[in-house]
């Protein structure tokens, strides 16, 4: 259910309760082929089907002790109304991985793979009939290494990807700056990389990073509030909005004995998320930032308690975590924010009985 509060010159509350019932089914199965000493052919089939049953009722009430000095609300053409539908997506999809055993403990592959999302409804459409939004297609295409290495002390999967989208599911907003989904023809290319390191027995790291590029093959946007043309942008061939050209996460584990007083833990876990863009002309949405929580623990030997010491967001970043247009108002420079949580720290007494 989502509920929105109107200002002047609207005096009244609109509502939209949602109901959604999804019958998903799927098959799948594979199978593999040795086609020499270090080589092998897997092949996979996938069928989906989802049936989707939506029904919605929207209405507004007015606030009591507000001047009616206009409609109720801004979101509703039609007034008050109840709709429902329903519908039924299908998909068979395969893949393909070509493997290569360069050693006992290194492995490179290429693959295909075709993957699906069935559609669904528009949540808050301002009058019936609810719209629906098409189905997502994408084929995956990947060459990859997964190895481990001194000794099995690291281990690495890095992967170079391309990523061909017919009816990328997007969330969008509608004239009146309602969340919304559209859909769009896009790419996606890029390279990642995690690992794992075990540099001692008591130190560990773990992380990983990507580098993308997110782009609309053809989608044509228009800013809520407005139907000129000034206001209509042909994105193709422009970023992706909404979703970072690069991020990495790193995690540190070590771990310090102390001799008869126990064992002290330092565990750090960082973030860094690039940019983002609207889809609107690629202005920016948000900034990028890095992030960093950390715990720090004290265990006595042969104890039944440990007590930690903790920090979140250290350096007290603030950050934009989603949000869109505000509704009717200056689209153009106005947003509503999720922003995140601001430095936190604790301690947390621990018992084992």
């Amino acid at each position: 259910m989502a509920t929105y509060r109107n200002v002047a010159p609207f005096s009244g509350i609109t509502t939209f309760e949602q109901h959604l019932d999804t019958d998903s089914y799927a098959a799948f199965g594979e199978a593999g082929i040795r086609l020499a000493d270090r080589w092998k052919f897997t092949g996979g089939l996938r069928y989906t089907r989802e049936t989707k049953d939506f029904a919605l009722n929207a209405y507004a009430t007015r606030i009591p002790g507000i001047a009616a000095t206009g409609p109720i609300t801004p979101f509703l053409s039609a007034g008050n109304f109840t709709a429902a539908t329903s519908h039924t997506w299908s998909k068979l999809s395969p893949k393909g991985v070509l493997e290569f055993q360069v050693s006992d403990d290194v492995m490179t592959y290429v693959s295909v793979a075709q993957g699906f999302k069935s559609g669904g409804f528009v949540g808050q459409p301002p009058a019936p009939p609810i719209d629906q939004f098409a189905p997502e297609n994408v084929i995956n295409y990947e060459l990859g290494l997964k190895g481990e290495f001194l000794g099995r002390r690291l281990r690495t999967n890095v992967a170079l990807f391309f990523s061909d989208y017919d009816d990328l599911q997007l969330q969008s907003f509608d004239l009146n700056g309602l969340p919304s989904t559209s859909t769009a023809d896009a790419r996606n290319k890029g390279v990642e990389l995690d690992f794992m390191a075990q540099i001692t027995s008591r130190f560990m790291l773990r992380g990983g990073f990507s580098f993308t590029s997110p782009e609309y093959k053809h989608y044509i946007s228009q800013q809520p509030g407005f139907t000129d043309p000034a206001h209509t942008f042909d994105m193709s061939g422009r970023r992706l909005a909404g979703m970072p050209a690069r991020d990495a996460n790193l995690m540190l584990d070590y771990r310090l004995p102390i001799g008869a007083r126990g064992e002290l833990g330092l565990q750090l876990n960082a973030v860094h998320a690039g940019d983002i863009r609207t889809e609107f002309g690629s202005t920016l949405w948000a900034p990028s930032y890095t992030d960093a929580d950390v715990r720090i623990s004290w265990e006595p030997l042969n104890a039944s308690w440990k007590v930690a010491g903790w920090v979140k967001n250290v350096t007290d970043e603030l950050y934009y975590r989603g949000g869109g247009p505000l509704a009717k108002y200056q689209t153009n420079v106005v947003r509503l924010g999720l922003v995140n949580d601001p430095r936190a720290y604790g301690v947390n007494l621990q018992f084992s009985f």
